[in-house]
């Protein structure tokens, strides 16, 4: 238990038995541990900082902290930093940074991002350029990622706003994006193996069919928002949930942003096209295309030009740099299909040869 607010307070270590169900009871075991002499005017946040009350004692986990208020004041954020030493920063951009950060009690490591929250103007890939609230925004990350629990999406531990930030700390992932780690297999020799290229794509695969159950939308799928969990058995984690859009029933999300070599070509000829699960299904095509090329299959010395393509040319498979199985080109070519209603849907692709094929 620490003080709220005061942390270079002594914190005390309470035995809690689990049967407690009213915070008088919380606070005379307190007493009787500690030698304090609480009132029960006392207020108690939990280490993400919700007030405790009767109905949410249960909800305490083993050796979480407990922070104590005696003055009525609100919960103290800080406390929640103070929880960690940060070890570096791990990249800095527009949005804000992003640090390394260690928990002092059990030596797990997180990602703490520090968003800037004032007003802007910001242009993906000078595709788009559109003015919000960076509130807004960062909000649908957080609010995406709390209702997400999958072994493939980064798991969300705390977030709240500080000064004109917003702070999320989220799990740490180590090995980076999946971005580098293809060019560098390619540097190395070869590339990715078509089957190494499967294990990542089936990954993928299950963790947007996940969210797109649950109604969520990425938008923003790329290889720079995978990275690497494990690099030997090359698990991945989805990460950026900043511009996730919503396809629930008739409130659908409008797309209007997204990176300019994933994007799909119904969300390049629409203003603001409908945050529809196509638009993700477009960009896992465009991933797994990269992962056994290393390169994105509609290029171009421009950005013009590299819409043209993405409108109108055909994908163009490069069999002097690497043979694939006609099972897996089939399956690039359903994903990468112009017109949305003809793509391939989450069903088809789990149904598909290549995706079966063990």
């Amino acid at each position: 238990m620490k003080r709220n607010g005061k942390p270079g307070v002594k914190s005390v270590k309470i035995e809690l038995p689990g049967n407690l169900t009213h915070i008088e009871d919380f606070i005379e075991v307190i007493n009787e541990q500690s030698g304090l002499k609480l009132g029960t005017d006392i207020k108690f946040y939990s280490s993400g900082g919700n007030k405790l009350r009767d109905e949410n004692l249960f909800l305490l986990k083993d050796n979480e902290i407990v922070y104590l208020e005696p003055y009525g004041n609100a919960f103290d954020v800080n406390n929640i930093l103070e929880e960690f030493t940060v070890i570096e920063p791990l990249g800095k951009g527009g949005f804000g940074s992003v640090h390394k950060a260690q928990n002092k009690e059990n030596g797990m490591l997180v990602a703490i991002k520090y968003i800037d929250i004032t007003e802007y103007s910001i242009s993906f890939n000078l595709i788009l350029v559109f003015r919000a609230s960076r509130v807004d925004e960062i909000y649908k990350e957080t609010q995406a990622l709390q209702k997400l629990t999958h072994p493939n999406i980064v798991k969300l531990y705390h977030t709240f706003p500080l000064k004109n930030s917003m702070v999320l700390i989220m799990e740490y992932v180590s090995g980076g994006e999946l971005a580098a780690y293809v060019q560098t297999r390619i540097k190395d020799g070869y590339g990715l193996t078509e089957a190494e290229t499967k294990e990542i794509f089936t990954q993928l695969v299950d963790a947007v069919s996940y969210c797109h159950n649950r109604f969520v939308i990425h938008r923003d799928l790329k290889p720079e928002n995978l990275l690497l969990a494990d690099l030997e058995k090359l698990t991945i984690k989805l990460i950026d949930f900043g511009i996730a859009g919503s396809n629930y029933g008739k409130s659908k999300d409008p797309t209007t942003a997204g990176s300019l070599y994933v994007s799909a070509p119904e969300a390049l000829q629409a203003q603001r096209a409908n945050a529809e699960p196509a638009i993700d299904i477009w960009a896992m095509g465009i991933i797994l295309y990269f992962m056994l090329y290393g390169v994105f299959p509609f290029r171009g010395s421009t950005e013009k030009e590299v819409i043209g393509n993405i409108l109108k040319k055909e994908v163009e498979f490069s069999e002097g740099r690497k043979r694939i199985s006609k099972s897996c080109r089939n399956l690039i070519l359903g994903l990468l299909k112009k017109n949305p209603k003809e793509r391939m849907k989450m069903d088809d692709i789990y149904a598909n040869e290549w995706f079966k094929l063990k």
